[in-house]
């Protein structure tokens, strides 16, 4: 809220306003009670919740990525981009196979990226594999216009899966069983996330 002052003030000069909100780490969360008080809190300060139906642990490989650019080993961070590609490829398969199991069709995706070095290196080559994939790029509003996004977020707990997931949770599926089937990131990624930083 103290930071809001400010954003509604430069928004303001472009008369707009904020209208979005994305729990950090996405986690809506651990509780019902505490998920419908924050719900509230949002709806009463003219705020709607920024889903996402595609995650592809950006945040790790721009670890990983970053790491390898400042110890100077380009081959390495060369390596970990053209893993994340492929990792962000598996991702899109599973999640848009998730989309038919729950919807018999492929809804608007939308595609969660975090500001970082990895994503300013590979955004062009991310776009255009999109691209290959059949994806055109719309506005927020105009994928929330996709029926799909109007259906009950029924996940509590503590992390924060993709809203595919929560809304096989509101027809009470078992969203454990389909974050298992979640591809992983590559363990050599994850062994250099987890490793000191240069």
């Amino acid at each position: 809220m103290k930071g809001e002052v400010v954003t509604r003030r430069i928004l303001a000069r472009r008369q707009a306003r904020p209208r979005y909100y994305r729990h950090p780490f996405t986690h809506t969360g651990p509780t019902r009670e505490t998920k419908a008080a924050f719900e509230a809190f949002l709806t009463a300060h003219g705020y709607a919740v920024a889903p996402f139906t595609v995650e592809d642990s950006d945040y790790a490989f721009a670890k990983a990525y970053a790491d390898a650019r400042r110890a100077g080993n380009a081959a390495l961070a060369e390596k970990v981009r053209d893993a994340y590609l492929d990792y962000q490829d598996a991702m899109f398969a599973f999640f848009e196979a998730e989309s038919r199991d729950l919807f018999g069709r492929e809804v608007a995706q939308i595609l969660l990226v975090h500001a970082n070095e990895l994503n300013a290196a590979a955004m062009e080559e991310v776009l255009a594999r999109l691209r290959r994939r059949g994806y055109a790029f719309v506005s927020l509003d105009e994928a929330l216009r996709d029926e799909a996004y109007r259906s009950a977020d029924g996940y509590v707990g503590p992390v924060g899966p993709s809203w595919l997931h929560r809304w096989r949770a509101g027809r009470g599926g078992d969203v454990q069983a389909a974050l298992r089937r979640e591809p992983d990131p590559p363990a050599w990624v994850m062994r250099l996330v987890k490793s000191p930083s240069p």
